[in-house]
């Protein structure tokens, strides 16, 4: 009984292979190869570097003009303090 069951299994194992194989295969033309990937990634990377860099320049600044403002508003409010 117990090589009866695992034949069967085997069986179903099988057939939902080729069932899942049959759903990639018919599917395939919406998937990537490795290629395309490297490729939008050769691509993609750079443009993402640059955006970095602009975020922490424009930080940079940020930074660098609130300590203007705070030193600004220091200045003001002991000139105009009685």
């Amino acid at each position: 009984m117990h090589a009866h069951s695992q034949i069967l299994k085997e069986n179903v194992d099988r057939q939902e292979l080729r069932k899942q194989t049959k759903l990639l295969w018919d599917n395939f033309s919406k998937y990537a190869t490795i290629k395309h990937l490297n490729d939008m990634e050769s691509i993609v990377i750079p443009k993402v570097n640059q955006f970095e860099a602009k975020l922490n320049e424009y930080q940079r600044v940020n930074n660098q003009t609130q300590t203007i403002l705070q030193r600004f508003d220091e200045v003001i409010h002991h000139i105009c303090k009685p």
